[in-house]
């Protein structure tokens, strides 16, 4: 996966907001493997991965879909963004 920035964890974020609170962890795991099966497609070939994006966080998720930007101050919105810090902590670990 391509270096994570401020840009990634929103996009993440609000791809998390598109499933249930239990589930937010699960789908931020799943958006970091994704993103790293692109960045290695990205590395091999060249070119950006069909499904997945281009390598980026924000890539895999604007490919797994996105709610309307909410306001950063949003509490849901606030408490997906901690699952996505949390999720890329514990992958890194």
């Amino acid at each position: 996966m391509r270096p994570v920035l401020v840009t990634d964890l929103l996009y993440a974020g609000r791809a998390l907001l598109r499933v249930r609170p239990e589930m937010r962890i699960d789908k931020a795991l799943k958006l970091i493997e994704n993103a790293e099966r692109a960045d290695r497609f990205r590395r091999v070939t060249g070119i950006r991965h069909r499904g997945f994006g281009d390598g980026t966080l924000a890539g895999a998720a604007q490919a797994s879909g996105l709610v309307p930007e909410p306001e950063i101050c949003d509490p849901d919105f606030a408490r997906a963004l901690i699952v996505v810090l949390r999720a890329i902590v514990l992958h890194g670990s």
